[in-house]
């Protein structure tokens, strides 16, 4: 996590503090996570040492699952930006209330959910 954490930079202590998740995946089949942000412990009781190494569809609501499944592949492919898709994601309690969206930038699945307001926050 520390060789993910160094690559942010300047950003840093500004992805580390923010309120909202945030979080970069691998850009194979299986989306694991490399790193996610210190709100993962606040907001959905995982630590952040916890999800590294986890498949992203593993927290993902069961009917939102196929949504997810089926955009990640043509996503990943095309390596530009692309649509926004919107799931949920599971609570260490087993609760999904925490609603989400991925975005792929080139090279990296990055992930980023708005926490205390209506709708999710994208990267543009």
């Amino acid at each position: 996590m520390k060789n993910q954490v160094t690559e942010l930079g300047a950003y840093r202590m500004l992805v580390e503090q923010a309120h909202d998740l945030i979080s970069a995946h691998t850009t194979d089949d299986r989306t694991v996570f490399l790193y996610a942000s210190n709100a993962f412990q606040r907001v959905l009781g995982i630590s952040t040492e916890d999800l590294l190494g986890v498949q992203l569809i593993h927290l993902v609501h069961p009917d939102d699952a196929g949504r997810v499944t089926e955009a990640l592949p043509p996503a990943l492919l095309c390596n530009q930006v692309t649509q926004v898709v919107v799931y949920r994601l599971r609570h260490q309690q087993q609760e999904f209330t925490v609603e989400s969206s991925f975005r792929v930038v080139p090279t990296k699945l990055v992930a980023i959910t708005r926490v205390g307001g209506p709708g999710v926050a994208i990267l543009p």
